[in-house]
């Protein structure tokens, strides 16, 4: 009998250290939680993240030689998904520009970021209204957010000329 006594304690103890004890209920989205997230594109999109077509005649992504993905249309991007975070974050993307003939665009917003929730309901939105080669980012401010979508809404312009995008890589980071 005194054995299983002392044991007991013991037991309870040993299991009680087995749960993750953090001061918000077992909940991970604080902001002291999140971690950065880069994707790099080289020739094939890396694990984690996710094509958006522009439509169906689009299906699979298309890819610069020994560089990034090509976006050459409007509401082409990519999707990831996120441990679950509010706050605010910081969305990176590193890119080239390359000529192509279009002479408009749909959208004075080069870039639409959307955060969304576990419902896939919209939980945070920003914009790149203007963009330059190399890195261009934005703050998102975002509620429960589960996952991003960066996704090309309009033509970035050098002088007159509209251009495609060249996508080789995006960071997300705490703000």
């Amino acid at each position: 009998m005194k054995k299983n006594i002392i044991l007991l304690p013991l037991l309870m103890l040993a299991l009680a250290s087995c749960g993750e004890n953090n001061s918000n209920g077992g909940n991970n989205s604080s902001a002291a939680n999140f971690e950065t997230i880069t994707y790099t594109i080289v020739g094939s999109l890396p694990e984690g993240l996710t094509y958006i077509p522009s439509s169906t005649q689009f299906p699979n992504p298309s890819f610069y030689k020994d560089s990034g993905l090509k976006l050459r249309y409007e509401n082409m991007g990519v999707s990831t998904a996120i441990p679950e975070f509010t706050g605010s974050l910081n969305v990176t993307i590193d890119i080239a520009l390359t000529n192509n003939e279009k002479t408009a665009a749909a959208s004075t917003h080069l870039f639409t970021i959307t955060a969304l929730n576990s419902s896939s309901a919209d939980c945070g939105v920003a914009y790149l209204d203007t963009v330059e080669v190399g890195t261009n980012t934005v703050k998102v401010d975002v509620t429960k957010a589960t996952s991003l979508k960066v996704v090309m809404t309009g033509y970035p312009k050098t002088g007159e000329k509209f251009n495609n995008v060249n996508l080789k890589s995006l960071t997300i980071a705490k703000a």
